[in-house]
């Protein structure tokens, strides 16, 4: 195997970029979490902010978790008063929505993170 390549025709280069996605991420969403909330509730809390309007089931195929993490994640944000859900079209699903209150955790979260005003909802 050659430097310039990897198995499954990766090079070396992409590969560094996967590790350094998986670095930032890590950084990003730490495992000690924030303000008494997970890393998986941070993601989740996120990805509602992100992407209003997505179910449960959509949430934990964006982030690649089990069904049931998301819903208990679910669970303590709502609780928290952090996130609401709405019933959906069919009347049968729920779609997931951040509260006034979320909007403002997940502005706190950006800010820890020195992003750009705008680039979080």
């Amino acid at each position: 195997m050659s430097q310039d390549s990897f198995q499954a025709g990766v090079s070396w280069s992409e590969l560094a970029s996967i590790v350094e996605v998986a670095s930032q991420f890590h950084r990003t969403f730490p495992r000690r979490g924030l303000d008494g909330f997970t890393s998986s509730e941070l993601q989740v809390v996120v990805t509602v902010g992100v992407w209003p309007g997505l179910t449960p089931s959509q949430v934990a195929e964006c982030l690649h978790l089990e069904r049931n993490s998301v819903s208990e994640s679910l669970r303590k944000l709502g609780q928290a008063g952090l996130t609401e859900s709405r019933t959906g079209e069919d009347k049968r699903s729920r779609t997931l929505y951040l509260s006034g209150r979320g909007q403002m955790f997940v502005a706190k979260f950006a800010e820890s993170l020195a992003l750009p005003p705008g680039d979080v909802q």
